[in-house]
Order: structure tokens, then sequence, then C-alpha cells
């Protein structure tokens, strides 16, 4: 029954189409680091999963709590649209940098984020 799946699951097209590993930095003072593993689906969506580690900044001493979320992501030319549990991210694309602002549920605050990719991820 596994197989079976697999295969219909490959014939679909949601299989990955490319895995990349990104680096972020978010927060009032970009005290939060970011290691993201993600998969390129066939439809375009890249999705998995986001290590925080909170390594502190100008605005706040490290604490090194690590938290992990799931993450959906799309790149639509420069734009660059994600969810991590309930805050959403929207930035642009400038070579191998996006530059943004995540806004989280339940707060006024918007708080930049930087994602930086090894290529282009839109190839």
């Amino acid at each position: 029954m596994r197989a079976v799946l697999i295969l219909l699951i490959s014939m679909m097209g949601i299989g990955s189409a490319a895995a990349e590993e990104w680096v972020s930095r978010t927060g009032y003072c970009f005290e939060w680091e970011g290691s993201w593993a993600v998969n390129r689906k066939r439809s375009g969506l890249w999705v998995g999963e986001i290590e925080f580690i909170h390594v502190g900044g100008r605005c706040a001493n490290p604490t090194h709590q690590v938290v992990v979320l799931p993450v959906r992501a799309v790149i639509v030319e420069d734009d660059f649209f994600g969810v991590r549990g309930s805050c959403q991210m929207n930035g642009r694309l400038r070579g191998t940098t996006i530059r943004g602002v995540e806004l989280c549920a339940g707060s006024v605050d918007q708080f930049p984020i930087i994602i930086d990719f090894n290529a282009d991820p839109r190839r």
C-alpha cells in the first residue's frame, strides 16, 4: 500500500524537485537566526521547516532558545511570500537575498527579515 501511495504522489507531481538550505535573521534587532531546510515541489511551493536559535543582538542578550517550525513559501518573480506557524512573511528578492517583513498573529509589530540563499531560488 505504501509503495502505491508513493507512486501516486510522484505521478501527481507532488514529489520534491530540489532541496535547499537557507539562512535567515529576524526579530526586533535580528536576534533570531534561522536555518531553513526546504524542498521545492514541482508546483513551485517550498515546504520544510525552520530551526530558529535566539542568538541575541543589539537589543537582546542571547538565550540560545531553539524553536523548530514548519514553513511554506513561494517566490513569484521577485516577490516572496511565506508562512510559518501564525506568522506571515513578505519580501523582495534581489540576487540571492530576500529582504522583507514578518507579521505574526496577535502582534501589531512587523519584524524585519533577511533570507540568504546559496543560489537563485527561482531556478
